[in-house]
């Protein structure tokens, strides 16, 4: 799901290509576009653009090797139409059909984490991707989360995505737009912390400007103070 610029929300199946709208005005639903290539909304990782569109990158339609597809949501016309060649793999069977966070960038970028140790960054003004920094050899974001921090740094947890999904322990990353470079940044003192998949965290920007990172099972949370 995503929150439109005009107030409605946007929703996905997970089982075929259909999308609805829900109004909050008036309480109610109504079917609207269907994706492209019958692609499910199922694992994806949707992100309102400055142009008011919704980007999706094609988890289940693109392939696990070589390039795959994008496409976006255009609330004027209630349509989907496609958001050019993804150069690089972001997920597969493999990978449980899994993603990793997005988010958009301060210069108006957008940047895709993938759930195998590739990323991808588009531009909306030219519909285009460009293969973004690796992370280290078989880590993946594997439906793991990221947060925008106020200085426009883009923090997101990884954890081993091969040979299997889902294996900890999890490391912090910091994604840098103004350098394109990705730095591990896990601090020693949150390594027993971390010593789990990456899906099981959550992470929340603070009024402060701090982020709050946590997970159900322990009960713990930790604050990270950005410098």
């Amino acid at each position: 799901t995503v929150l439109l610029s005009n107030g409605k929300i946007l929703a996905g199946s997970l089982t075929d290509n259909r999308t609805y709208l829900y109004n909050p005005g008036n309480n109610t639903w109504t079917q609207t576009g269907s994706k492209l290539r019958n692609d499910s909304s199922q694992e994806e990782t949707w992100l309102l653009l400055p142009n008011g569109n919704v980007l999706s990158y094609d988890v289940f339609a693109s392939p696990s090797t070589g390039q795959g597809t994008a496409q976006q949501y255009v609330p004027a016309t209630g349509t989907w139409i496609n958001a050019g060649t993804v150069p690089v793999p972001l997920s597969g069977s493999a990978l449980g059909f899994e993603l990793g966070p997005a988010s958009l960038l301060p210069d108006g970028r957008l940047i895709q984490i993938g759930a195998n140790n590739r990323t991808a960054i588009f531009t909306t003004s030219t519909n285009s991707w460009v293969a973004g920094p690796l992370l280290p050899t078989n880590k993946g974001s594997d439906d793991a989360p990221g947060a925008m921090l106020p200085d426009g740094h883009f923090l997101f947890a990884a954890d081993m995505s091969q040979p299997e999904i889902f294996t900890g322990p999890t490391r912090l990353y910091d994604f840098d737009y103004t350098t394109n470079q990705i730095t591990d940044v896990t601090p020693a003192a949150l390594s027993s912390f971390l010593n789990l998949p990456a899906f099981v965290f959550r992470m929340l920007v603070l009024p402060n400007g701090h982020l709050l990172l946590g997970q159900a099972e322990s009960g713990v949370l930790w604050d990270y103070a950005p410098e």
